[in-house]
């Protein structure tokens, strides 16, 4: 477009200046006036673009950092107040998983967010400064029930501070799966769980391994075996192997002999079988 524009200009000031005897026809004189148009046109055109520009830049600029709860606060108020969209958004999607903050300095637990955009945003957070000698983990531990899990409903696990409506239904999917929880350690295999959010919340959280749905071995099929997250198909094949072409079972502690029941994976299993 610029090499155009040059061509033009260039064909522009020579016919302009042209003597009469060049023998210029009237016709090219009128070609000439046409460059001339088309000239103007993108000059124009070039003029309306740089305006534009310029006008949304000054809207941008103009626009005011407001005041916000960060537990409120849409993502518009977040970015409104000097965040950045990512951060905005990350701390929104925080707030729908059941997280909150207590005081302003709980906003540096969010990863996106350095020492420096926190205390340029600071004075526009409506919440309270962590008191002398108080910690943002005390805070956020303060106050907070203690559920049993597995009887726990979703509406139960939703008291807790860090429990949001996806994660209270993924802890009783699995607990569904499993039969029971028989310890809080194993919310750590729960998916949307990590580490962080399990040190969050196993303080609120007990089990009553009482509670456990347990499967009679020797009445056991393969395929109800296989749909526990403990048993892998090659292990449901070899129980009930076992059952059908050794013998029975006389208690849950035999499962030891089988080839693919090592230790660990039985640290597991015996508290979801009873031999009767």
């Amino acid at each position: 477009m610029s090499l155009l524009i040059i061509i033009l200009v260039v064909v522009r000031v020579y016919f302009i200046n042209a003597p009469e005897n060049t023998g210029i026809t009237q016709r090219m004189r009128e070609k000439v006036k046409e460059i001339n148009a088309a000239v103007d046109t993108i000059d124009v055109r070039k003029s309306g673009r740089v305006k534009k520009y310029q006008n949304r830049e000054k809207n941008h600029i103009s626009i005011k950092p407001e005041a916000f709860d960060p537990n409120k606060a849409t993502a518009r108020q977040l970015m409104a107040a000097g965040l950045s969209r990512k951060q905005a958004f990350t701390i929104v999607k925080y707030i729908k998983s059941g997280g909150s903050f207590k005081y302003k300095e709980d906003l540096k637990k969010i990863n996106c967010i350095s020492d420096s955009d926190y205390y340029n945003i600071e004075k526009y957070i409506l919440l309270d400064n962590i008191p002398s000698g108080e910690t943002v983990q005390n805070a956020s531990d303060t106050k907070m029930p203690i559920i049993e899990l597995n009887g726990a409903t979703a509406e139960d696990l939703l008291e807790i501070n860090g429990i949001g409506p996806y994660t209270a239904k993924s802890i009783i999917r699995y607990r569904t799966m499993l039969g029971g929880y028989y310890s809080v350690n194993q919310l750590k295999e729960v998916y949307g769980i990590d580490s962080l959010k399990y040190e969050k919340i196993r303080k609120n959280l007990i089990v009553n391994p009482d509670s456990l749905k347990t499967i009679d071995l020797n009445k056991s099929d393969f395929y109800s075996l296989k749909r526990h997250p403990y048993i892998s198909k090659k292990q449901a094949f070899e129980i009930t192997n076992h059952i059908k072409y050794v013998e029975k079972f006389h208690s849950v502690e035999e499962l030891k002999k089988l080839k693919s029941i090592n230790d660990s994976v039985y640290e597991k299993i015996y508290h979801y079988f009873v031999v009767y």
